[in-house]
């Protein structure tokens, strides 16, 4: 049995394109406010043949995955209006392009949950209903990167203080990937559920790895040393202690 949920998808559409200019022109009239960090989460790769890692020369390169496809293009272009608006300008404005992130005060509603969140949320709401079973949309194989908001977080205030000898993007990720199946039971280990998990083969499983190449971050200081167990642990007990189970915003 498992709780009235609905997986999250992108809507073609939706978020559009937005007209950039009334950023632009703040930041042309207050150039001394401060620096500029665009931090854009991994949703406009093309899609790769197993084993390939997402490196930056990969963008604008291949077929974008249809079921992100106008999202992917939404954040194509804010990267690229960085980038310019950055050289003409001369504004310090730098793309960090995250992978899917975790932790507390993350989104757990269905309509709005990533994968990880989602699956917090259907493993507590198991527990609390004594369901004997969860169900896993396809066969659980796809492999998915997560890294822990709070290192990112570090990494970020970090760097304000060497951010002109930043590059003008880089990818961001924890280096680990693991599979659907993986994340639900390291969810039921940590949450302590007992119940089963059934695969639903008749619902799509999305792409099969989106593991990026984070080496210039490395190069640079960047580490996420919370291990996946430890942040999942860290975020569940912010989600139980919270009666809204989610962020309001």
């Amino acid at each position: 049995m498992s709780p009235p949920y609905r997986s999250r998808r992108t809507i073609e559409g939706e978020p559009t394109i937005t007209q950039p200019s009334p950023v632009i022109d703040l930041a042309k009239r207050s150039p001394d406010e401060g620096l500029r960090s665009a931090p854009q989460q991994d949703s406009f790769r093309p899609r790769l043949s197993r084993g390939q890692h997402l490196d930056l020369e990969d963008l604008f390169k291949g077929q974008l995955e249809k079921t992100n496809e106008a999202y992917a293009i939404s954040k194509l272009a804010g990267w690229k209006t960085a980038e310019h608006v950055s050289r003409e300008y001369g504004l310090l404005w730098k793309t960090f392009i995250l992978s899917n992130l975790y932790g507390p005060s993350d989104h757990f509603e269905p309509e709005r949950s990533h994968l990880l969140a989602a699956i917090i949320n259907k493993v507590h709401w198991a527990i609390q209903n004594n369901s004997q079973s969860i169900v896993m949309w396809g066969d659980g194989s796809p492999k998915r990167e997560f890294t822990y908001v709070d290192d990112v977080a570090k990494f970020v205030t970090k760097s304000i203080h060497n951010f002109e000898s930043l590059p003008e993007i880089m990818n961001l990720g924890s280096g680990a990937d693991y599979t659907v199946e993986d994340y639900y039971r390291i969810c039921f280990e940590v949450m302590g559920y007992k119940g089963d998990l059934e695969s639903d083969m008749s619902k799509p499983k999305g792409v099969q790895s989106k593991l990026m190449d984070s080496s210039i971050a490395t190069s640079l200081g960047w580490s996420s040393p919370t291990t996946i167990r430890e942040g999942i642990r860290s975020t569940y007990h912010w989600f139980s202690g919270n009666k809204n189970g989610g962020r309001d915003d």
